[in-house]
């Protein structure tokens, strides 16, 4: 047989080869699964409204001004993460990578303002999602916001000193002048009438600064400023519901005679200030 007939042979015989070949039936494994690429992209752009709180945000309360930036979110994106702070709402934290599960939840809800010297100081975001710390077991996560002063309306820094604890700057105008986180003027008139009557009495040497610090306190839970924690509450309540709850424990006078020391504190008060305008020299101690 010549190499025409073989190769001539080959080219009738293929066709039927092949046809046969791809007749029989193969099976195929279908994979049901679903795939998540592509979705921790998409997971990252979230509304931080769709995540669930276990706890509604507390009610606003600070300075007027402040509802300037209520109702608005901030932003700030640092390597993996996007936090986005909504001042009175919650703060929240997206994870931005393609990682299979990223993190995308709470970090805190709105709870309530820390304060010093009569100032607002740092506002306190708890109850976010669970994290489990290795020296607290299960705890929850929480944020603590500090107010700085700023040009515009910036979140510039978040970091966490301990696991599941967060603190955030947040830079404002509305909080650059010296009297812009000052507690007294959002105060109703009955409270501001005992804040300066405390003020009078720690002046008169009536307080302790401990009683001073008690007194005040308990007006800022009045008003709603911060929450009742630790034993303050039990102490207090412990006491008599008399002016003397707040003064040193050594101190055990009755709402009379405390009465009387300040009508006594404000005339030596009255007869320095005529010694003072008198141009005489006196004593004070």
């Amino acid at each position: 047989m010549t190499v025409n007939s073989i190769f001539c042979l080959i080219c009738m015989t293929l066709p039927f080869f092949i046809v046969t070949v791809l007749s029989k039936k193969t099976p195929i494994r279908v994979v049901e699964e679903p795939t998540s690429f592509g979705n921790s992209f998409q997971s990252n752009f979230h509304n931080p409204n769709e995540l669930h709180k276990r706890v509604d945000a507390a009610n606003f309360i600070g300075p007027e001004h402040l509802k300037h930036i209520y109702g608005r979110c901030f932003t700030l994106i640092d390597n993996a993460y996007k936090y986005s702070f909504c001042p009175f709402d919650n703060v929240t934290q997206h994870e931005q990578n393609f990682r299979w599960n990223p993190y995308n939840g709470i970090l805190g809800v709105w709870s309530y303002w820390e304060t010093k010297d009569g100032y607002f100081q740092s506002m306190i975001f708890k109850n976010g999602d669970d994290c489990n710390n290795l020296e607290k077991g299960a705890i929850t996560r929480s944020v603590k916001v500090h107010l700085l002063c700023g040009t515009d309306n910036n979140v510039t820094k978040v970091w966490e000193p301990t696991t599941c604890n967060y603190e955030l700057n947040f830079s404002t105008p509305l909080v650059c002048h010296k009297d812009s986180l000052l507690i007294y003027p959002m105060l109703n008139q009955s409270l501001r009438k005992e804040i300066d009557e405390i003020e009078n009495d720690l002046e008169s040497e009536i307080l302790s600064k401990e009683g001073y610090k008690a007194r005040v306190k308990k007006v800022y839970i009045e008003a709603g400023i911060i929450k009742e924690q630790g034993n303050f509450i039990k102490e207090v309540t412990t006491k008599s519901n008399t002016l003397n709850e707040s003064l040193d424990k050594e101190r055990h006078c009755g709402k009379e005679e405390i009465e009387e020391l300040r009508k006594l504190r404000r005339k030596v008060k009255n007869y320095e200030q005529i010694l003072r305008e008198n141009n005489i020299t006196f004593n004070n101690t």
